[in-house]
């Protein structure tokens, strides 16, 4: 098995999202912590080599001369009464595309100047369709979700700072929001905690929103070893991911730096976890082992620099079509001839729809996993060595054959 390191358009993505400083604490995980007891349990064994996992040619998103590619923020699967569309936040701008053509459905732009208007867009906001009329955007910086068209945009919800240690909305392309497929009327929304004050375990990764009510309930605590160290103050550390997996009627929730993936039912009562942890990634190492207080003073140069050299989890897509789940993982190697002199491997975990590990690929150096979405014709990942024009997005799908039992 060989491995590759990403191309630098992706690996200046994550680090230009991860310089966000968010003031946030961390915790400390070690595999030498796992008990005797239970190490069969959690260590899940890959399949015996058997399975076969390919890059065939998927789809190509045809959008227009100003669709902006260094400007997408997140990509949301839309399918509502045989209707399916994938909804792109581009800039100030809306993008819907038909997955099964590649064909540019319509675009628009929502105001940013004026009354009724978004106002300092972030790239860590994020985009979601309720209904064709029904369009929201989650504000990071304002903590806010606007509801959004072409002619207005009005504030639907505001999440006061002091509301349980949680600071912000967010999204990435690697932790976007979701709808409940039990409540058309409600999403799923990623958040982030930034509270020194309380434990981590009695703050929340999530959010769900009712559009209808206009109301918000916070959902799923981070794990308890949040709770042990400090990590490193940026994004992705806090950044959760949640799938819904219908066969099974749960959800899972890959962190950051978590080996294990939490499993939840559709109430969000915890019920379970698995091990899924990458072969790259033996452990993983804190900032400093004592945890943050109100008071303390870091060097963010210094910091920053350990998150550079960091190992972690980024994010997971559930395939509806193989019935597969996929976790994305980031392994830092040292590297002086690389950018802050490391380099990154990024490799794929399969599993099958139990979490039983299939198998563990590298990504080659012109896949873009920051570029990457889910349809119902599977799991789609942005190929830039076939970039040869400004106003298509060439994405490949992922085909995984022969899978062993």
């Amino acid at each position: 098995m060989k491995f590759y390191k990403l191309k630098k358009s992706a690996e200046s993505n994550l680090i230009s999202f991860s310089s966000i400083n968010l003031g946030l604490f961390c915790f400390f995980y070690c595999l030498s912590c796992v008990s005797e007891s239970d190490i069969n349990e959690k260590f899940n064994k890959y399949a015996p080599g058997k399975s076969r996992v390919a890059f065939e040619e998927g789809i190509i998103l045809k959008t227009d001369t100003l669709f902006n590619f260094d400007a997408i923020s997140n990509f949301f699967h839309y399918d509502q009464d045989g209707t399916e569309e994938i909804v792109v936040l581009n800039g100030n701008a809306i993008y819907e595309f038909d997955p099964l053509t590649g064909e540019m459905i319509d675009s628009w732009e929502f105001p940013v100047e004026g009354p009724g208007r978004v106002r300092g867009r972030n790239q860590l906001d994020g985009v979601i369709k309720l209904k064709d009329t029904i369009y929201l955007l989650t504000h990071h910086m304002l903590n806010q979700i606007y509801r959004i068209s072409s002619k207005n945009a009005e504030v639907q919800f505001k999440m006061n700072a002091d509301q349980r240690g949680v600071k912000a909305f967010s999204a990435s392309a690697l932790s976007s929001p979701i709808r409940n497929p039990r409540k058309e009327e409600e999403v799923i929304i990623p958040l982030i905690n930034s509270s020194r004050i309380e434990k981590h375990s009695k703050a929340f990764a999530f959010a769900k929103f009712n559009y209808k009510e206009k109301s918000l309930e916070e959902i799923i605590n981070y794990p308890a070893i949040f709770d042990d160290h400090h990590w490193a103050d940026q994004i992705y550390i806090y950044l959760a991911n949640i799938q819904y997996i219908p066969k099974k009627e749960q959800y899972y929730v890959s962190f950051a730096i978590t080996p294990e993936v939490y499993i939840f039912d559709e109430e969000f009562g915890q019920v379970g976890k698995k091990w899924v942890q990458s072969n790259l990634i033996p452990e993983i190492h804190p900032f400093r082992d004592e945890k943050l207080g109100m008071d303390d003073v870091i060097d963010f140069q210094v910091e920053r620099r350990h998150f550079r050299s960091m190992s972690f989890y980024l994010g997971a897509y559930y395939d509806p079509l193989q019935q597969l789940y996929f976790r994305f993982a980031r392994k830092a190697m040292k590297d002086e001839t690389g950018e802050n002199g490391y380099r990154y491997q990024y490799s794929m975990i399969v599993c099958n729809s139990d979490l039983k590990i299939i198998d563990e690929i590298a990504l080659d150096n012109h896949y873009n996993l920051f570029k990457t979405f889910v349809s119902s014709k599977g799991l789609m990942i942005l190929n830039e060595k076939k970039l040869t024009e400004e106003s298509s997005l060439p994405f490949d799908r992922v085909v995984v054959r022969n899978i062993s039992d």
